[in-house]
């Protein structure tokens, strides 16, 4: 997440990629066709898209004011 405010609009698809089959796989141990929305309500997670989108906006806020 270091740097996110600046390259945060590229590759997130990656991110949230990698980030669900670390957490299917070795952290839940379930397989790859579980849907999205029950890895993250089980683990109480958001998606980083989420939080990379938030820094940018706070970024660019403090920025401007």
């Amino acid at each position: 997440m270091y740097g996110a405010e600046v390259w945060g609009y590229e590759n997130i698809g990656l991110i949230e990629k990698f980030q669900l089959k670390y957490l299917k796989s070795f952290f839940l141990q379930t397989r790859q066709s579980t849907p999205n929305y029950m890895v993250y309500g089980e683990t109480g997670k958001l998606p980083k898209e989420i939080s990379i989108k938030t820094r940018m906006i706070n970024y660019w806020k403090n920025l401007v004011t």
